[in-house]
């Protein structure tokens, strides 16, 4: 069964209204002190995932492949569809990850019918230079990271299914105990120690008061200069708060990679919600 991958809550470009729902959430729930979450460091690496069927076969699969069983797949379906150049090197490096992840000692510890959600960090994929090791966009450093590709695995769900997998976490700390140099494995989970407290960050959206809403959705031109002014409180607060995430001391080991990163992945009330940094969003934007 394949699986998709799934798109995250972005904080900064979070709907106006559905911002609003959060910070509201935050202020009666948490009472304005964002703690005891689960963190972890974004990864913009290749999705992807591997595991075993139903049968104990393994398999790789992209994000948007399936389950791949046989060697020389990804080559095989680009160039039936005549392609070429990077759209043909891309795959061949694909069927090497293949190869390389079917066969590797994190394999080995996935139990039958169980798929490993990963993002992945493959060298050969990647730019060098003197300072470190560059996926897509955040440079590295690859002293860290494994001589061939790096792992950070994230959830464990029923290959046959797709629902999550009761043995996840036992799973998820096998295939890290499975690391080594040449394809390295990291948990990209990060301890939180205290609490974030935004309550006095987000007075100007508790403020905002029951109209907002309606300004916010409203198509009258007489709402539209009202609305733009909501809107721009809303991001306001919404750049503040990331920011202040993003550098907050109680998140510990963020620069456990290098000095750079892409964000951070906070759970908040059973919701994945991401926040970026503005280099990262500068670099994507380019």
């Amino acid at each position: 069964m394949a699986t998709t991958r799934q798109n995250m809550l972005h904080l900064q470009k979070m709907k106006d209204v559905e911002f609003i729902d959060f910070i509201q959430s935050v202020a009666s729930v948490m009472k304005g002190k964002i703690k005891d979450i689960k963190v972890a460091l974004k990864i913009d690496g290749l999705g992807a995932r591997f595991g075993k069927d139903i049968h104990g076969k393994p398999f790789f699969e992209s994000s948007r492949s399936g389950p791949i069983f046989n060697p020389g797949s990804f080559s095989a379906y680009a160039k039936s569809r005549g392609s070429t150049g990077e759209v043909m090197l891309r795959a061949q490096h694909y069927d090497d990850l293949f190869n390389e992840i079917i066969h590797c000692k994190a394999m080995s510890v996935v139990p039958s019918d169980a798929k490993v959600i990963t993002e992945i960090f493959y060298n050969p994929m990647a730019a060098f230079d003197e300072e470190g090791i560059t996926f897509v966009t955040v440079k590295y450093d690859k002293k860290k990271l494994g001589s061939l590709m790096t792992l950070f695995p994230h959830a464990v769900v029923y290959s046959s299914t797709g629902k999550p997998h009761p043995d996840g976490e036992k799973i998820l700390k096998a295939i890290v105990a499975a690391s080594n140099d040449k394809i390295r494995v990291i948990d990209p989970s990060l301890s939180m120690q205290g609490a974030i407290d935004v309550s006095g960050m987000i007075d100007p959206i508790l403020s905002l008061g029951k109209d907002a809403r309606v300004t916010l959705t409203s198509l009258k031109h007489g709402d539209k200069e009202s609305k733009a002014n909501i809107r721009a409180v809303i991001q306001k607060v919404k750049d503040e708060v990331a920011d202040y995430i993003l550098h907050h001391e109680s998140i510990l080991d963020k620069l456990k990679l290098g000095p750079d990163i892409e964000g951070l992945v906070l759970t908040i009330n059973g919701r994945d919600i991401k926040v970026t940094t503005p280099q990262f969003k500068a670099s994507k934007a380019k």
